[in-house]
């Protein structure tokens, strides 16, 4: 598992383009019990750091091509520790840790937890009236297993390939 936080319902932000580590992210909080808190990849510093601070996250996995707009403003978000920054991709400046060397330094055994229990979202709204706010999703057990029927409903095997055109950031995509 990849450890990017330390307590159940701890909220982690997550800043991806579309790609497998979103979804290795995602299905890991839901393990974990924390909470996944999808951050748009088309907003702007200011908007991520509202964002950031409203969710109380206390960790980011955000993808290298993000650390320009991150940058600026990540000494300005209140909930995160320094070495809680993880990045997807090659480039990783010495304040940032690399996603590949958790994932190599993680345990192959599942987190104990109570199997009754669910992680969570946080899906922040577009804030046409005023700013985002924060709408809570509970994971449900039903998700892998009625994304597990897609596929077998589709015939994919794990050598097709699949586009999916909306941001997994947005709440329609991912569910």
């Amino acid at each position: 598992g990849v450890a990017v936080a330390h307590q159940r319902g701890d909220r982690v932000a997550v800043l991806l383009h579309n790609r497998a580590e979103w979804a290795e992210v995602m299905f890991a909080m839901g393990k974990l019990k924390t909470s996944g808190v999808p951050v748009g990849y088309r907003l702007k510093g200011p908007e991520i750091e509202f964002i950031m601070n409203n969710s109380e996250a206390k960790a980011m996995i955000l993808g290298e091509e993000f650390l320009d707009v991150v940058a600026p403003v990540m000494t300005l978000f209140e909930h995160v520790s320094s070495g809680s920054f993880i990045i997807v991709g090659e480039k990783v400046p010495h304040c940032f840790r690399a996603y590949e060397d958790l994932i190599a330094s993680g345990s192959e055994s599942e987190p104990a937890t109570n199997p009754e229990e669910t992680g969570s979202s946080i899906i922040y709204t577009s804030g046409t009236t005023g700013t985002p706010k924060g709408a809570y999703r509970a994971v449900q057990p039903r998700d892998l297993e009625t994304l597990m029927d897609i596929i077998g409903q589709f015939g994919f095997s794990m050598s097709d390939t699949h586009l999916v055109s909306c941001p997994l950031y947005h709440s329609a995509p991912p569910f």
